[in-house]
């Protein structure tokens, strides 16, 4: 059972990175993102805070979510400061975080000599304690000071605590930009800076983090509302802005940016739109047209020995996936290509926006006498539109030679009970840990997983993320609808301590378009689509990751074929499935019997690749 307890003063408030300036009134909250229901609430819930107030929004949230309570008369007094006694019960409530006395008799001894069990606070300060420590008696029990006021750093560190954020390494890179870093206590430094690594707190516009100030009720409420219910701090780039490419050195040789691309059929032109550019100071642009329906552009004198290549990886971006049947690139040894290698890639293969493609040399299809063995002087490159309407793709550049690690993760879509029961002790057996995408609101009910299970597979390693709230498509709903749902099941993973992989989503149906990848990317840094594909790291669309779907049988070739190419080529390859059941019909499921033979193809090319959930994918990228 949880929260038997419920403390009478003050219910409980969440998360935002929003930091209030006294002097200046709304230092950082201006220009957050709220959810539309406060928005449209003509007058808040406390007769002291006013419409127009900093942090109105997030008290209202929280009040309409029945998290926070106020004072007789209904006031809020959001000025107040809140003591550490106060901020424990936030704390517990928000994260329902275990009461001891829950169902169970009351410890003999309190954990703290100056808070008795009977307190109005101890089950809280004592459920929080974890999370939000007391400090040593040299004369034997800590003590907890529960009413002195909490600070900035007291809140910052218990929260991060809590959702597991602190036990990351965490350099002070973050906490040192602000003049008064040193000010903060070594022993809650890490958990600081982790904090503001995450979001979750801010400093104030003159540079100062002050962590040994007192913090008030409105400041608790827009902080704890934004680690939970409130859209990111920063995101990680959408469909116009790639996210990885433009700080991160690519790991191949670059052969072109197409800067030196002339076209050669159909309407071919240069730009120099910064959206439009990964790789050097411009790309090239080919539209189709009436009159041609194919349209390509070649670079010529290019000297490219491919003898010894292992691939080469083209960038793209791809305006109206829907009106576009495929790509290709060409290379030759002959300028007037009368024979050449050839690599093409349908629409099926592609995600509208950035896309990057890996291209093994031995997927090269060679057209009359062409062969690697020659040094190529033509590279040509050309897109062919689907049906009557023209369509236009952005080629960025080309390289060579991209090495990486192989990677492989294995996710659950909905929160079946199977995956609980089947999979889960099959891949620990194994020692892999897997991704378990969650609808919040199927928790519990028939053929579901509880809540307990999820718990039970989170502490062994596993990591939930998110699938929204009901499975509705987003793209079926309105964009308030749609903002809901990803944020309510967010805000459940958080809540209930499973913040791993709460910044990762997996859409509903694979449906998606760009108004719904804008309102995921507010809450998630990555989404994983149904595309078929492979993934290079950092993702150049974060938003539209491509995956394989392991199906009712499935040939073992597709997988194997997958897990080798991803060895071979340094790729990142993402397999989603459903369920796991012994018999039946359903696509939606895969038998134990064929999910086994999968797991013995991983664990034969273990040491090929890495195997990894979505916060250890996430991490790595990092590095």
């Amino acid at each position: 059972m949880r929260n038997r307890w419920i403390g009478p003063i003050m219910g409980v408030l969440l998360l935002t990175g929003w930091a209030y300036t006294p002097a200046e009134g709304d230092a950082r909250a201006q220009g957050a993102a709220v959810p539309e229901k406060a928005q449209a609430a003509a007058k808040t819930a406390f007769d002291d805070v006013a419409a127009t107030h900093w942090a109105a929004e997030a008290i209202e949230e929280m009040a309409r979510v029945e998290i926070i309570n106020g004072y007789d008369g209904n006031v809020f007094r959001p000025s107040n400061p809140v003591t550490r006694e106060e901020f424990a019960v936030l704390l517990a409530k928000t994260f329902d975080l275990e009461s001891v006395t829950d169902g169970s008799p009351a410890p003999a001894e309190a954990t703290f000599a100056d808070v008795a069990p009977g307190r109005w606070s101890f089950d809280a300060i004592e459920a929080a304690e974890l999370y939000f420590p007391g400090d040593a008696e040299s004369s034997g029990m800590p003590v907890f000071e529960p009413k002195a006021e909490a600070t900035r750093e007291d809140v910052a560190a218990a929260i991060a605590r809590t959702l597991g954020y602190a036990a990351a390494t965490h350099d002070d890179t973050d906490l040192r930009v602000f003049r008064d870093a040193a000010d903060v206590a070594p022993g809650v430094r890490d958990a600081v800076a982790a904090a503001i690594a995450y979001g979750i707190v801010g400093g104030y516009a003159d540079g100062t983090f002050r962590p040994q100030a007192t913090i008030t009720r409105a400041e608790t409420a827009a902080i704890l509302y934004r680690a939970v219910f409130g859209p990111l701090e920063t995101g990680a780039g959408t469909a116009d802005e790639p996210a990885g490419r433009p700080d991160t050195a690519m790991p191949a040789e670059l052969i072109t940016d197409f800067s030196d691309a002339d076209g050669w059929y159909g309407t071919v032109a240069h730009t120099g739109d910064v959206s439009r550019i990964v790789e050097g100071a411009s790309s090239i642009i080919l539209s189709t047209d009436a009159d041609n329906t194919t349209t390509a552009a070649r670079l010529t004198e290019a000297a490219l020995d491919l003898s010894r290549a292992r691939n080469l990886m083209v960038r793209l971006y791809v305006e109206d996936l829907e009106r576009l049947s495929k790509f290709e690139v060409r290379v030759s040894a002959d300028p007037a290509m009368k024979a050449y290698l050839r690599f093409a890639q349908t629409k099926w293969q592609l995600v509208e926006g950035w896309n990057e493609v890996l291209i093994p040399v031995e997927a090269f299809d060679a057209e009359g006498d062409a062969s690697l063995e020659r040094v190529m002087t033509t590279v040509q490159v050309s897109i062919t539109q689907r049906g009557d309407l023209p369509v236009s793709a952005v080629f960025d550049a080309l390289y060579r030679d991209y090495a990486g690690k192989g990677k492989v993760m294995i996710q659950f879509d909905d929160g079946w009970s199977s995956v609980y029961s089947k999979a889960f002790p099959m891949m620990q057996a194994k020692g892999f840990s897997g991704s378990f995408g969650i609808v919040t609101d199927f928790i519990g009910t028939k053929n579901y997983a509880t809540l307990a299970q999820l718990d039970e597979m989170y502490a062994a390693g596993w990591d939930m993320f998110n699938h929204t709230a009901t499975h509705a498509s987003l793209t079926g709903v309105s964009a308030a609808e749609a903002e809901e749902e990803v944020r309510a099941a967010r805000a459940f993973l958080l809540r209930h301590r499973m913040a791993r992989g709460a910044d990762y989503l997996a859409y509903p149906y694979g449906d998606y378009n760009e108004a719904t990848v804008d309102i995921v990317a507010r809450y998630s840094r990555y989404a994983r689509t149904v595309t078929g594909g492979y993934e290079l790291d950092p993702p150049i669309n974060p938003h539209r990751l491509k995956a394989i779907e392991l199906v009712n049988g499935i040939e073992p070739a597709v997988y194997q074929d997958a897990i080798r190419t991803a060895a071979r080529e340094g790729s990142t390859v993402i397999f989603f499935l459903h369920r796991i059941e012994d018999a039946g019909e359903a696509t939606s499921m895969l038998h134990t019997a064929d999910f086994q033979a999968f797991l013995d193809e991983l664990d034969a090319q273990r040491g090929t690749v890495d195997i990894m959930t979505v916060s250890q994918w996430a991490q790595s990228l990092a590095h």
